[in-house]
């Protein structure tokens, strides 16, 4: 199979089918094709240009350095909906910026993210948390902090999914301390990502907790 070239790929950026615009926007941002610049720039630039193809011409631009797009990229990850009829976007282009955000802002993006997922606004947990697991070990005690602070029952559940997925065996303590948690969500999720990570502490914490008969039905 022959690899697509800049004027396909930038043909599927602009049509109508959902997942080739989103496979080809993810190719135009590696980086590597630096003749599609002048049309991205002209996609991006251009008033007529559907929100949904002018975010992803605004991260392929950011993979070559180009952050004129950055207004915008940040408005579509803001968990605020009175920009929501503004910027014309849609629930999925919002899903697939916040999974582009390391992509447009590398290192800065882990505490925009943290930002994003402890908003009581946030709708996109999931994908926020999903998306700082990019950043590996660094983003470990960041999520654990989310579990234990003050965020949404949907926050914090999605981030202790996360460590789970990730098998962050650090976040143990924090979990077991979590599976005691009133809201059920959040205990019978911790309560599964300890079992699943199997450690030591863990067995022993859970242990305990039946014991001590927890507020969970787990």
């Amino acid at each position: 199979v022959q690899p697509l070239g800049s004027a396909a790929l930038l043909r599927a950026l602009t049509g109508d089918d959902h997942a080739a615009r989103q496979s080809s926007s993810g190719i135009l941002s590696d980086g590597k094709h630096r003749e599609s610049l002048p049309v991205l720039i002209a996609l991006y630039e251009d008033a007529k240009t559907p929100p949904g193809v002018r975010l992803r011409a605004a991260v392929s631009l950011a993979a070559h350095g180009d952050k004129r797009g950055e207004h915008f990229f940040t408005r579509a990850i803001e968990p605020n909906p009175k920009n929501w009829k503004e910027d014309g976007l849609t629930f999925d282009d919002r899903r697939y910026a916040i999974w582009r955000t390391r992509d447009f802002f590398g290192d800065e993006a882990l505490p925009r993210l943290r930002k994003i997922l402890e908003s009581p606004l946030c709708m996109f947990s999931d994908e926020a948390a999903g998306a700082m697991a990019g950043f590996g070990e660094r983003a470990v005690p960041v999520l654990i902090e989310v579990v234990r602070g003050k965020a949404t029952v949907l926050a914090r559940h999605s981030a202790i999914r996360t460590l789970e997925s990730m098998e962050a065996s650090a976040a143990v303590p924090a979990l077991l301390k979590a599976a005691r948690d009133p809201e059920k969500l959040v205990a019978n999720a911790a309560i599964a990502a300890v079992a699943k990570l199997r450690t030591p502490e863990g067995w022993r914490g859970l242990g305990l907790l039946l014991e001590e008969g927890g507020p969970c039905d787990a």
